[in-house]
């Protein structure tokens, strides 16, 4: 019967660890990389979204605190011309994405995805096979969203003071929703749930005002 219960306790705490985490969203930035085309920037920005709401994990909202920074590392570039050869290019690289926060520039988690594509012709079409041939539902990106939500409450549950501090200067500012944003991840099982809650209270009024 103690066993019984015992599991049943673990049960609940595991689905309320898991809601409370499924809570925390993220805003796909642009990958930034030098010397990739407009082409290659889109296509991926466009897979990562693609990824990301498979997830359950993509934001709407502008002001959202959470973001993830894609990384693409080109490591090779071969390219076979000449002869009666049809002119063949490889490329290979790795994708890193860094989840943290816009607000206070945290890093949370990162993880780094070896690619690799080819094509007949320009080295363009082959980072563009690169992107196309990245799988959304890869194993790796349901365990970086999932790393990446422990973490951040981790690093809320240890700051929870000097988070709060940034939460009530955002309000001073009068940057109302990026405030409520960023103090979003306070939940009740955080040290500082009870004045957050009550600044979370006092921001909305402002909001509603506007």
């Amino acid at each position: 019967m103690k066993k019984t219960i015992l599991l049943i306790c673990l049960c609940l705490s595991t689905l309320t660890t898991w809601a409370q985490n499924a809570n925390i969203h993220f805003n796909i930035l642009k990958c930034e990389t030098k010397n990739l085309s407009n082409n290659v920037v889109e296509a991926l920005d466009l897979k990562l979204h693609q990824i990301f709401n498979r997830n359950s994990a993509a934001a709407a909202d502008k002001y959202n605190a959470f973001v993830v920074v894609p990384q693409l590392a080109l490591t090779n570039m071969l390219s076979t011309e000449g002869g009666v050869v049809r002119n063949v290019s490889l490329a290979q690289g790795e994708l890193v994405l860094i989840a943290k926060n816009r607000v206070d520039s945290a890093e949370y988690y990162a993880v780094t995805i070896p690619l690799e594509g080819d094509a007949v012709g320009s080295k363009e079409k082959a980072l563009l096979n690169m992107v196309k041939r990245i799988k959304v539902n890869n194993p790796a990106f349901t365990r970086f969203v999932r790393t990446s939500r422990k973490k951040i409450e981790e690093y809320y549950i240890e700051n929870c003071a000097s988070i709060l501090q940034k939460g009530l200067t955002l309000y001073n500012e009068g940057r109302f929703e990026e405030s409520l944003q960023y103090l979003s991840v306070i939940t009740p099982h955080m040290p500082c749930f009870e004045q957050a809650d009550t600044l979370k209270t006092e921001i909305m009024k402002n909001i509603t005002k506007e």
